[in-house]
């Protein structure tokens, strides 16, 4: 049996994020909604488009172009009257909620949208693609390499006084990664922020010129929120600072959202390799208008979910969604769940207790799951407890587990049973790995849905 680092932990204890006075924190030191600390939605969210995954039901070619607007939100799955006579129809609308209010209307529109990709496309089984799960300490951030382009997911980062700086970490990475590729021009096609706490998005601004940065930035999609203060302004900032330079933008709310299938525009999804063209959609996002209630408090809840199919190959990115978030999601789709079945999951909200539900893994069924955490003897690894042992034995244990056996044989990790707990051993007999155990992970993933594993030293 193999061994990753089953020496007790060894804890100091570390501040909490810096905080704007006046915004509400919970326990850990995470902002939350409140008082006079609420987002507005963005006046510009920008059209959104009938996203078409490789999973669930099939979206017929002739609404692809359709804007979700011609499918305005009923009690009935019914088309409007002037579309019943498009061939081959499933009922796309969502059921409006008893409990869901619809907030303020959008407005803004979308432009030179390129026609989708049919979900039933052919795709080459040798084209390949590769997800880079950086390691940034506790929090998260993604780089995904096509064959034609690039995305980033998150590019926040473990703040803390024990020298660990996430941010810094993750732009190193995306450097070096840009370095030793120079065919890709320091272009990023697409940056996705899943909700605006700091181990998510705090090294936005280090992407922009005036932080430094090289980059060329196409797009941006955020979850709509902004705000003048705290993490809200730092993501208000940096949509608007990257649309000024040229990007496009797409906020992704929940209220806008009105088909079955997810959404998605040329902002989301602005890829269009050869052979082989990602499907890019986004479902969730923000919900403005409850922000200030319940469990909708916590930014977590507001997280932007991202799909990503290349061929047979498909990824789940769930931000932070938290429990009641997710039973929303899992609801606001119900007619639709195999649309998260997808075959890598990177586990929501660091492995937090109680976040990945059994139900949430039915509709995903991953074959492989991955962790984006800090490791056990950091202070945020110690204080949020993440991994925890719970979702670990979710992810492990019927009735939904990930179906890929570990290749080697089973191998002894650190996780924690509680917060603010010393980390314990624990064997993992599946395909889950985590960055706070082995470092930046990169998954090659073959348009045949073909996946293979491997990482870069632990720091």
């Amino acid at each position: 049996m193999r061994v990753l680092s089953i020496l007790p932990a060894i804890v100091i204890a570390g501040p909490a994020l810096a905080q704007t006075p006046g915004i509400p924190v919970n326990e850990y030191g995470e902002e939350q909604y409140g008082g006079d600390y609420l987002p507005t939605t963005s006046a510009r969210l920008g059209e959104y488009y009938i996203g078409s995954p490789n999973a669930g039901v099939a979206v017929p070619d002739a609404l692809l172009t359709l804007p979700q607007s011609v499918f305005p939100r009923t009690t009935t799955l019914s088309l409007p009257a002037d579309r019943q006579t498009l061939p081959n129809l499933t009922p796309f609308s969502v059921p409006l909620r008893k409990d869901f209010s619809l907030g303020a209307d959008f407005n803004g529109g979308f432009n030179a949208r390129r026609e989708m990709a049919s979900s039933g496309a052919k795709a080459s089984s040798d084209a390949t693609m590769y997800v880079h799960y950086v390691d940034v300490g506790q929090g998260a951030g993604a780089i995904l390499e096509f064959p034609c382009g690039v995305a980033l997911i998150d590019v926040g980062g473990e703040w803390a006084n024990d020298g660990v700086d996430g941010e810094i970490m993750f732009k190193n990475y995306l450097d070096k990664f840009f370095e030793t590729r120079p065919y890709l021009n320091n272009t990023i096609d697409v940056v996705f922020l899943s909700h605006p706490h700091a181990d998510h998005i705090n090294g936005a601004s280090l992407l922009l010129p005036e932080a430094g940065g090289i980059y060329t930035i196409k797009n941006v999609v955020d979850n709509g929120f902004e705000g003048g203060s705290g993490m809200l302004e730092k993501q208000t900032k940096f949509h608007k600072a990257a649309a000024e330079l040229g990007a496009g933008y797409t906020g992704v709310t929940v209220a806008a959202q009105v088909t079955a299938t997810g959404v998605t525009n040329a902002n989301i999804d602005p890829l269009a390799c050869k052979g082989v063209d990602p499907i890019i959609t986004a479902f969730w996002g923000g919900r403005a208008e409850l922000a200030s209630s319940g469990e909708y408090a916590n930014p977590n809840n507001h997280s932007v979910v991202v799909r990503v199919d290349f061929g047979r190959a498909s990824f789940l990115f769930a931000g932070d969604l938290e429990d009641k978030g997710v039973a929303d999601m899992l609801d606001q789709y119900s007619t639709n769940p195999g649309v998260f079945d997808a075959d890598v999951y990177l586990v929501s909200h660091h492995g937090a207790d109680q976040e990945t539900t059994d139900q949430m893994l039915a509709a995903i069924t991953p074959r492989i799951a991955i962790l984006s955490m800090g490791t056990a003897d950091s202070p945020d690894g110690f204080k949020y407890g993440h991994p925890r042992i719970t979702t670990l034995d979710a992810l492990q244990q019927p009735p939904a587990v990930v179906s890929n056996d570990l290749p080697g044989g089973p191998v002894t990790v650190l996780a924690s049973p509680g917060k603010k707990s010393v980390f314990k051993p624990y064997e993992l007999t599946k395909e889950i790995y985590g960055t706070g155990w082995g470092g930046t992970i990169v998954m090659q993933a073959t348009s045949g849905g073909a996946y293979s594993v491997g990482n870069t030293p632990a720091r």
